[in-house]
């Protein structure tokens, strides 16, 4: 099977795999996957994309992480470390898919070791400031959802530094996470005013009623009245 086949193939499963046919774009992807193996061997580069859209169908079908998946995932790192490095972007973004999903699932200290591998690269290389940003956008809501506030806090200073002023979506839910992390350490002062900006912003944008909009007002007032200022 020649490459372009191999990528039609993927992309005709990524096809099936949005219009809601989960079932018929994994077959084509186990297919394609056993065939390359057969042809070119277990260790083939050519497996790592199929191994990774693989995860991402069994993703879709449950809500925790199947071990065929974390297999996947691994197996798709591993080849990818050997064939093009550590430090590669392929690798990385391998790392990057792998942290999110163990994050989903609240598999905390796995999450953690593939997110901090992720921004530590980001912090040497650089990179794009919206995918440095959202890695540690990404640690951050680890760390909220482990009780760890400050390395939160921290998390998301980092991120919103990174930023400055691009990608508007961005800032505003690092504001919000780094606001909901102070509320936590009880530091209601400085988290009123962040709420205060992503409430009048979520409002403007999706209206008041929205489900996220009566989310902040809702720790806004919190908040306000903790800080004796509600």
């Amino acid at each position: 099977m020649s490459e372009d086949h191999a990528a039609d193939v993927l992309r005709d499963a990524e096809s099936r795999l949005r219009n809601g046919h989960a079932a018929e774009a994994q077959s084509l992807v186990v297919a394609l996957i056993a065939h390359i193996e057969a042809s070119l061997g277990r260790e083939s580069h050519e497996l790592i994309e199929p191994l990774r859209f693989y995860a991402t169908c069994v993703a879709r079908s449950w809500s925790v992480m199947e071990p065929e998946e974390a297999h996947a995932l691994e197996r798709a790192i591993d080849l990818s470390t050997r064939f093009y490095g550590s430090e590669a972007r392929k690798t990385i973004d391998l790392h990057e898919a792998f942290g999110s999903r163990l994050l989903a699932v609240a598999s905390w200290t796995a999450a953690e070791r593939e997110l901090i591998a992720v921004a530590s690269w980001y912090d040497a290389a650089g990179g794009p400031p919206g995918s440095h940003a959202r890695s540690q956008f990404s640690l951050g809501e680890l760390y909220l959802q482990t009780a760890r506030h400050q390395d939160a806090v921290n998390a998301f200073d980092r991120a919103l530094d990174i930023l400055e002023t691009r990608d508007e979506r961005l800032r505003f839910v690092c504001l919000f996470g780094k606001a909901r992390g102070l509320a936590a350490m009880g530091n209601h002062r400085d988290a009123v005013p962040l709420f205060e900006v992503c409430y009048a912003h979520w409002a403007s944008r999706y209206g008041a009623d929205s489900p996220h909009t009566r989310e902040v007002e809702a720790l806004l007032t919190s908040a306000r009245r903790a800080g004796g200022t509600g």
